[in-house]
């Protein structure tokens, strides 16, 4: 996420790609300043060797990331048009990774992710019976923020870039210095995802059903305004 997306990215990003994170979405911005923190580190203990891995999305039985879901289409919403090609990794594969970089591997950034990406049509053979509403985006991030801010929600609307543009990334270095993904991106997925179901937390549970609440007691006034107003025009 480091990388950021945005309309003008172009993929697959090799890891000599600009860093910009979207801004507000405090995953990737955060990862980022950590990334800058740990090379002035770097830079005063030139005996240490320093390595940067940045995985795309992880997917894990029972456990795959929240980002890694929501590009699969497990939520229950998504943008209308928003048809971004999917990437991931394993987490058996990110684990390889991180013993290669503990033990040979040279110091500097490394891509971490399965080669390639599935497109849309690609997921949904994956992923039979996923049902999502797809709705106008600004919609869709007002209701991410205002979930968001009640401390109900998952995502800011900051994160709707990662699931509209395409973010992809090479593992051309990774691969060459020896390591060698088991699973391909349709492979992790099929391991990790075919029961995922994406749940809202509690406290959004919590929240939508006040809301429900409130827009029923709305209705009822309404209507009974409505009723009097009919009486009395009669």
């Amino acid at each position: 996420t480091v990388y950021g997306a945005w309309a003008n990215t172009a993929t697959p990003l090799a890891e000599t790609s600009l860093v910009r994170p979207n801004p507000g979405f405090d995953p990737a911005t955060r990862a980022a300043e950590i990334e800058r923190r740990l090379a002035e580190w770097g830079s005063d203990h030139p005996q240490c060797a320093v390595v940067v891995l940045r995985p795309a999305p992880v997917v894990a039985p029972g456990d795959s990331e929240l980002l890694a879901l929501l590009l699969a289409g497990r939520p229950p919403g998504i943008a209308r048009g928003a048809h971004p090609p999917v990437q991931g990794v394993h987490v058996d594969d990110l684990a390889t990774a991180i013993e290669l970089g503990v033990r040979k591997l040279a110091p500097g950034v490394y891509n971490v992710a399965s080669p390639g990406a599935l497109d849309v049509a690609e997921i949904a053979a994956l992923l039979p019976g996923r049902t999502q509403v797809r709705l106008p985006e600004e919609l869709l991030a007002r209701g991410l923020d205002a979930l968001w801010a009640s401390g109900a929600g998952d995502l800011p609307a900051a994160a709707l870039p990662y699931l509209r543009e395409a973010w992809t990334v090479d593992v051309a270095k990774l691969e060459a210095a020896g390591w060698s993904p088991r699973f391909t991106n349709a492979e992790a997925i099929q391991n990790c995802l075919p029961h995922a179901v994406y749940t809202l937390p509690p406290a959004a549970k919590r929240a939508l059903a006040v809301g429900a609440i409130a827009t029923a007691g709305v209705a009822l006034v309404g209507a009974l305004a409505w009723s009097r107003f009919r009486r009395s025009a009669r």
